[in-house]
């Protein structure tokens, strides 16, 4: 029995994985799989061209700077600390 190719209609030998006319996957399994590598590269180049024509005048937004904390409440505690270390010191 021989394998008929579904692309050209050509009968190739049972061994065979491709088409000897045209060259494509005589078994399913092989045809999807090119089918999806074909898409994949196909969707790839898509955005590529889709994001190198749309992103020439992109220019991100910038992250609103954040506030550091204040040393303030630390200054004030350090001064009672101090001020309570030297009145039990002088008493």
């Amino acid at each position: 029995m021989s394998k008929r190719c579904p692309s050209c209609g050509q009968s190739n030998e049972d061994s065979r994985i491709f088409c000897s006319s045209c060259g494509e996957p005589l078994r399913a399994d092989l045809r999807l799989i090119q089918g999806l590598e074909k898409q994949k590269t196909t969707a790839s180049k898509a955005r590529s061209a889709a994001h190198s024509d749309d992103d020439d005048d992109y220019v991100p937004p910038k992250a609103p700077p954040q506030k550091k904390p204040s040393a303030a409440p630390w200054i004030v505690l350090g001064v009672i600390v101090l001020v309570a270390v030297v009145w039990l010191l002088l008493r």
